[in-house]
């Protein structure tokens, strides 16, 4: 049937976007770590 279709490409889409979110949140969080080591003025503020 198409609603399973649908619900399999909807679970695959929020399983992506989940794994995009927790990249994001991780390489936010390496570049606080890093920032912390620069001055203020060259720090990269991160994007949430």
């Amino acid at each position: 049937m198409i609603r399973t279709d649908l619900d399999r490409r909807r679970r695959v889409l929020n399983r992506r976007i989940r794994a995009a979110v927790t990249a994001r949140r991780l390489a936010a969080a390496v570049r606080d770590l890093d920032a912390k080591d620069l001055t203020p003025d060259e720090r990269i503020p991160a994007v949430a």
